[in-house]
């Protein structure tokens, strides 16, 4: 697809409602983050787990990424090894919700269905107190892709705004200890960060960098992400910018409010809901 370099003016679509900030009305997106690794063999129940969910009525309400460890067998940024760090550096396969509740998946302990259900259902009984609307476009000539954000807050709190860079379709062989990949399809990694927007204090802490937002108000958020290897902060490693997406998140006392996917190139406006999940 062609990724045209504008205006920052013309990446947002108008908002429908400018003067909605009533957070009942702001749906929600849960963030799951899968913290994995192709040379862990019991990485397959968590995946299965996963994909199984994604027939449940709940999982609309979810997004699944995942911060994987490909064990020195592909070329990966070193970006990539620093989000998993700064995620808690939780041992393999775990997985975070809103990076508030964390659990290890284990032969002995097992993550659940019932287990991740209730997980959901939890944050989504948790008031959003953010909007957000992003655009982007990339830079073929220069590798950089421009993201711009608002942000629409409900509440006065310490928020912080970032951006995670995504890629589908990777290839590298998963260990399977559990004979569930015995059909290959788990050798494919969908939605794996390959970068973020908040370096090079990445390495401390997910939640850094706050700043006050009051209730009214609207925030705008730009960055720029650079495909390459500068230093060892700026290190983005990825296969294809086709298969890439961003994703938009906003924290509140640590932990994930909302999140956003978007295409690059492609525009997400702020969406309105009448209090119910769609």
């Amino acid at each position: 697809p062609p990724y045209p370099t504008r205006r920052y003016s013309d990446l947002l679509p108008e908002d429908s409602e400018p003067d909605n900030f009533n957070f009942i009305e702001f749906p929600r997106k849960i963030l799951a983050i899968n913290h994995t690794s192709v040379d862990c063999g019991y990485a397959p129940h968590l995946n299965k787990l996963i994909e199984d969910f994604k027939g449940d009525n709940l999982s609309k309400n979810i997004f699944f990424i995942k911060a994987i460890d490909f064990g020195g067998k592909l070329e990966s940024s070193s970006t990539n090894t620093h989000i998993d760090n700064m995620l808690y550096n939780m041992s393999h396969p775990s997985l975070s919700i809103n990076l508030g509740q964390r659990k290890l998946d284990s032969e002995l302990d097992p993550i659940t269905f019932d287990w991740l259900r209730m997980a959901v259902i939890n944050e989504m009984n948790r008031n959003t107190y953010t909007n957000i609307a992003v655009g982007s476009s990339y830079d073929k000539e220069t590798k950089t892709i421009d993201v711009k954000c608002n942000v629409k807050f409900a509440l006065k709190s310490n928020y912080r705004i970032g951006v995670l860079l995504l890629e589908d379709g990777i290839e590298c062989v998963q260990q399977d200890d559990t004979g569930l990949n015995s059909d290959g399809s788990m050798n494919i990694h969908n939605n794996v960060i390959r970068g973020s927007s908040v370096s090079p204090d990445i390495i401390t802490q997910f939640d850094n960098n706050k700043k006050v937002y009051n209730e009214g108000e609207i925030a705008t958020y730009s960055c720029k992400i650079r495909i390459g290897k500068f230093d060892q902060y700026n290190d983005i490693t990825i296969n294809n910018i086709d298969k890439t997406k961003l994703l938009i998140f906003t924290t509140i006392s640590g932990v994930i409010d909302n999140v956003v996917v978007c295409r690059i190139g492609e525009q997400v406006g702020f969406r309105y809901t009448d209090g119910t999940y769609n």
